[in-house]
This record gives structure tokens, C-alpha cells and sequence, in this order.
């Protein structure tokens, strides 16, 4: 009886570990990440980003106290429409509406070690979800502006 017990206790929580971890699919870490900065739970959005993200993270999070209690609340109940997630490789795109926004935006991801993690860009010509401002991807450079030239 109790082997059967131990046994039944070793499934379980093999299972319940492959479930609760890994590879989740795109949408479900897009989904989580965003509601977790949406409450200004960095720690927890911080679980399904990469480094890069979590860098502009730790930004938004030190600008946190300068952010007036009414803009807190406002994103606080803000709620999110997730269209389907697109999946090429190890990148994927979900596009969302936040309910404060008519425009649909883009959440990027990259797949590492087996995870789905969210990617966003530090590029000054990326929007706040990492994409190029233009759409084919390509980035701007600036261009060089002679002084003598200048008006």
C-alpha cells in the first residue's frame, strides 16, 4: 500500500511540474507577463522575459514612484484582447488591444532553453513592445548632419 501511495505521489508531481513549467505556449507567457507589468509586478513579469527585457523592467520599475496613484489605478483595470499567436521558429508575435487603446499591438517572443519568453527591444525605433517603427523590420540609422549645412 504504501509503494502504491509513494508511486502515485511520484506521478503526480511529475506531472504537475511538466505542466507548470517549460515550454508554455506563447500566448499564455505573453498573457502573463503583460497583466504582471499591467499591476507594476515586475518580479513576476520579470519570469517571462529575457535579460534584455528584464533590464527595461528594472527601469520602469525605478520610475515607478514618480507615477501619480490615478495613472495606477487606470492601468491597473485596463484588460487585454489576445488575437492568435504566430509562431515561426523560435520567434513568435500575439497581437493584443488593451482595452485603453483602440490600436493593436505586438508582443514578440523567442523561444531559449525550451521556454517562450517575451522580447522586447531597446532600439529607439521599436514601439513599447519591441517592434520596428518600420514594418519591414529594417532599422533606421541616423543620418550624419553637416553643420555647414545647417539652417
Amino acid at each position: 500500500m504504501k509503494k502504491l501511495i509513494l508511486s502515485i505521489t511520484i506521478i503526480a508531481t511529475a506531472f504537475i511540474v511538466s505542466c507548470g513549467g517549460g515550454s508554455s505556449d506563447p500566448k499564455s507567457v505573453a498573457k502573463s507577463f503583460l497583466e504582471a507589468r499591467q499591476k507594476s509586478d515586475y518580479t513576476t513579469a520579470k519570469k517571462y522575459c529575457t535579460e534584455e527585457t528584464k533590464s527595461m523592467l528594472d527601469v520602469y520599475a525605478s520610475m515607478g514612484a514618480s507615477i501619480p496613484d490615478s495613472m495606477k489605478k487606470a492601468a491597473a483595470a485596463e484588460t487585454f484582447t489576445f488575437g492568435d499567436a504566430k509562431i515561426e521558429g523560435e520567434k513568435a508575435s500575439i497581437t493584443y488591444k488593451a482595452s485603453s487603446s483602440p490600436d493593436e499591438q505586438t508582443c514578440n517572443l523567442v523561444k531559449k532553453d525550451g521556454k517562450w519568453l517575451v522580447a522586447q527591444s531597446k532600439d529607439p525605433g521599436a514601439g513599447a513592445t519591441g517592434v520596428p517603427a518600420d514594418s519591414t523590420g529594417a532599422k533606421e540609422e541616423a543620418m550624419p548632419v553637416d553643420p555647414a549645412k545647417k539652417k
